[in-house]
């Protein structure tokens, strides 16, 4: 059982955050000090699983992806890297 559970707790923490569209969202926001922070009404940073009844859950997905998807900046174009041999780095 114990083996069951630690397999389940590890799968759990590959997991950021589930949306389910009409329904809400569930989010872990970690120790509170991350890119996107949730506030309760009191000020208070929270931790850990947070899960929100809402009907925008699209717009919540969208500012969640904003937060937490790392940004890229390339200033030379990508393909010739994958099409060209010679141009691929080492």
């Amino acid at each position: 059982m114990r083996t069951e559970l630690g397999k389940i707790y590890e799968i759990n923490q590959m997991l950021d955050a589930v949306f389910v569209l009409g329904r809400g969202w569930t989010i872990n926001f970690g120790d509170g000090c991350g890119s996107f922070k949730f506030t309760n009404m009191q000020g208070h940073d929270m931790t850990g699983w947070i899960t929100k009844e809402t009907p925008n859950v699209l717009f919540d997905l969208m500012g969640w992806l904003s937060c937490v998807m790392p940004v890229r900046t390339s200033c030379s174009a990508i393909l010739p890297l994958y099409m060209l041999p010679q141009t691929r780095p080492h």
